[in-house]
């Protein structure tokens, strides 16, 4: 039976950026100042990714 030592890392920034980009889909329904607020967070949360897998996420977002 396989045991892994240590659990895997997952960038909870990713998740993040995945909730903002799904509000954004939905950006009809959003007040302008909201939709401004979760633009700005996911484009700030993009600058911080750093590993390959998570900026092809970040991609996908």
């Amino acid at each position: 039976m396989y045991y892994a030592r240590q659990r895997p890392f997952y960038n909870i920034n990713i998740r993040y950026l995945q909730c903002y980009t799904s509000l954004l889909m939905r950006a009809d329904k959003l007040s302008d100042d909201k939709l401004e607020k979760y633009y700005n967070l996911m484009i700030k949360m993009s600058a911080w990714v750093t590993e390959p897998i998570d900026k092809y996420n970040c991609f996908l977002a």
